[in-house]
């Protein structure tokens, strides 16, 4: 990508680089069929790797037609959505090689595991972690609007008037760092949001039958396919906001399903002490009565006893 930024659609190297390009294309398709069969193991990461093989696949196709077309500045955007794409997945495997080393390195050290409950997420905190999450956002975006930075109006309209090509060539002379500082905070959010609904996926197993629970957890997973399709969008500070009100209202729903389990518990308590105090005492002596009957084996011939076993298994 830097290479054609820097050499341009009339460079002698240009034709070089597009061989390199489709180098590029042909192995990654070696990868994906790992990739694939990795995600089709472990199902916590099936939509995630799914997802971003389909985008680089997409996009170093798009990457390479544009090119072709000498349109440089299309086909450089859509490289550096290949780059961030891959960087998710490069993460996604360098965590779970990391949790792998660690699990032995417990292991071989004759560490026991922690025990059930230690370190489990708690929805309050998770709420506080989504918030700094909503600011950090914040702040990225005001960086960007800062910065200049407007590919265009909210509509997709386009400059006119060959305003397309200069803005192409001064993001070429200048745009790189300022892009790839973006793309790496927008991801750092992106996997901040990715632990913190895993978060909510434990504290939902440990207290489930919440109606809202499936609804946060939706509104979660749209945002992170948004932080990836739209980066810092206005349009994504409302949908910030929106989840943080529905964890609120699961937090609430929590507490009262705690306050509700304690009074129901505390009633049936007394509901059954209050009964047996008015059973009369001749039932009393009939359920005794009937339950040392119960006790005792009748009395029948091998035959018989068999066909009665059978009768009720």
């Amino acid at each position: 990508m830097k290479a054609f930024k820097a050499n341009g659609t009339q460079s002698f190297h240009f034709n070089r680089l597009l061989k390199e390009e489709q180098k590029l294309k042909n192995q990654f398709q070696f990868i994906d069929d790992s990739l694939y069969t990795l995600a089709s193991r472990q199902i916590r990461i099936q939509d995630v790797v799914n997802k971003n093989v389909g985008e680089v696949h997409y996009n170093i196709e798009q990457a390479l037609h544009h090119l072709v077309e000498n349109n440089l500045g299309k086909g450089i955007s859509h490289q550096q959505y290949v780059m961030n794409h891959a960087n998710v997945l490069a993460d996604l495997l360098s965590d779970a090689l990391s949790n792998m080393q660690n699990q032995l390195q417990m292991q071989s050290s004759g560490k026991g595991k922690p025990s059930p409950g230690q370190g489990d997420p708690q929805l309050s905190d998770i709420i506080q972690k989504q918030k700094g999450l909503e600011k950090q956002f914040q702040d990225g975006l005001d960086n960007k609007e800062k910065n200049g930075d407007k590919p265009g109006d909210e509509k997709g309209n386009k400059p006119e008037n060959g305003a397309e090509g200069e803005q192409a060539g001064k993001s070429c002379k200048n745009g790189l760092d300022g892009d790839e500082a973006e793309s790496e905070a927008l991801l750092e959010i992106y996997k901040e949001q990715q632990r913190l609904r895993e978060a909510v996926q434990k504290a939902l197993q440990k207290q489930p039958g919440n109606a809202g629970s499936d609804k946060v957890l939706d509104e979660m997973k749209k945002l992170e396919q948004n932080l990836l399709n739209q980066g810092f969008s206005k349009q994504l500070v409302n949908q910030f906001k929106n989840l943080n009100h529905e964890l609120l209202k699961l937090e609430t729903a929590f507490k009262q399903q705690g306050d509700d389990d304690k009074r129901q518990s505390s009633t049936n308590t007394k509901a059954s002490q209050g009964e047996q105090k008015n059973i009369p005492q001749s039932v009393l002596d009939y359920i005794n009565t009937t339950e040392m009957l119960q006790k005792n084996s009748l009395p029948l011939l091998p035959k018989y006893d068999n066909l009665v076993k059978e009768y009720f298994k």
